[in-house]
């Protein structure tokens, strides 16, 4: 997945709200799905910024636990410093599943859901069956608020309610 404000860090919370600006950006200007990029799928059948997002999006996928909760992040313990990421050799941990992660994945699948189908169809059934999933999950989890487990000291997009992120995924789900 990608890097998130300067750390090697990957934020599910974080990649969610990227994705959503860029989805609303190509539906605010379509003529965004034929810059080139110039990446390494540039010239492919695929826009470059839909390349470009689905390789967030298939990183978010692995985020998704089998009973639809979504891991909040994974990281190292601390934040590295300035170093360039090849010299970034600590492990990596994935923290608990939050329902705000949860919740951020299920709105941002279930867009992609929209902005795929008619690319790829089978990526963006199985980003519905993703979000449906994560659904069913927050349906049965009221409440599982993000903390920083005690070791890990990277950002931690915390978040004492997890209600907006519920509407975004419930508003989604229903587009």
């Amino acid at each position: 997945g990608w890097h998130d404000a300067g750390d090697y860090g990957r934020y599910i919370v974080a990649a969610a709200v990227t994705l959503a600006a860029l989805f609303h950006a190509i539906e605010n200007d379509e003529s965004l799905l034929k810059v080139d990029m110039q990446i390494p799928e540039s010239g492919q059948a695929m826009p470059d910024i839909l390349a470009e997002i689905r390789y967030e999006l298939e990183w978010m996928l692995k985020m998704q636990a089998e009973n639809g909760g979504v891991y909040h992040k994974v990281s190292c313990y601390n934040f590295p410093g300035f170093v360039m990421p090849e010299k970034e050799t600590a492990p990596l941990y994935v923290t608990p599943v939050s329902t705000t992660a949860t919740a951020d994945f299920c709105a941002t699948m279930a867009m992609a859901y929209e902005f795929y189908y008619e690319i790829d169809p089978t990526f963006a059934e199985g980003c519905l069956a993703a979000a449906e999933k994560a659904w069913a999950f927050l349906e049965a989890n009221p409440n599982l608020i993000f903390e920083n487990p005690a070791a890990i000291s990277t950002g931690s997009y915390e978040d004492g309610s997890d209600k907006d992120e519920r509407y975004w995924a419930a508003a989604q789900m229903y587009r």
